[in-house]
């Protein structure tokens, strides 16, 4: 009798598991660039890989969204702010609005998506006894304000900083996407015009009110 055969350890799959999730991923990420809003099922299929494999990944559809929606991409903060003063919120979070606003509308369906998994998940929570709404949206757009934001810090008060972030958190992103186009009614130029006012106006009057 071998004396290791049974202190033998298993093979590490872990550079396989990897190599099948980011195969679901870009699957999942290549359906939404289509504008459809894709199931585990689907972006498995996609993939190649079994359901069942796929479920064991991503348990719900809203969370294989979050990530496919991060891997098709989002806006880079040091091509954003390349060419803006680094001192100046105004300019730095009108560059961020333009940049945030070109970029949504080139793949409108995608974030149309988004909000409807976000809607789906709430729905779902509803009714349970500890809801988790944690993994319903990943909150990207705070790296770009914050960013923003940076030359104000010791200039506001915290109060004043944290409620402005919130704010902003109102005009960039794909909230503001839907309120402009479908209840406003804009066009996409006209929709990028008004979220950037939005959001210098907001930095505008919180540097006001500290002044």
């Amino acid at each position: 009798m071998d004396p290791l055969a049974g202190s033998r350890q298993a093979p590490d799959r872990t550079a396989q598991k990897d190599r099948t999730r980011t195969a679901i991923i870009d699957a999942a990420a290549t359906l939404l660039r289509a504008g459809q809003q894709p199931t585990v099922a689907e972006a498995a299929a996609a993939a190649g890989v079994h359901r069942s494999t796929a479920y064991r990944y991503f348990p719900t559809p809203q969370v294989l969204l979050v990530d496919a929606a991060v891997r098709v991409g989002t806006p880079d903060v040091d091509e954003m702010f390349a060419d803006v003063d680094p001192g100046d919120p105004v300019a730095l979070i009108d560059a961020a609005a333009l940049f945030v606003s070109d970029y949504m509308f080139s793949m409108e369906p995608m974030f149309r998506s988004i909000v409807r998994a976000t809607v789906d998940r709430w729905f779902e929570e509803q009714g349970k006894d500890e809801p988790d709404l944690s993994a319903i949206r990943q909150t990207v757009r705070f790296r770009w304000i914050d960013h923003a934001l940076a030359p104000l810090q010791g200039r506001l008060a915290p109060d004043q900083l944290a409620r402005l972030r919130s704010a902003l958190a109102l005009v960039m992103g794909a909230e503001a996407l839907i309120v402009t186009r479908d209840v406003c009614r804009l066009d996409t130029d006209e929709a990028t015009r008004v979220m950037r006012w939005a959001a210098t106006s907001l930095v505008r009057a919180a540097m006001g009110e500290a002044r």
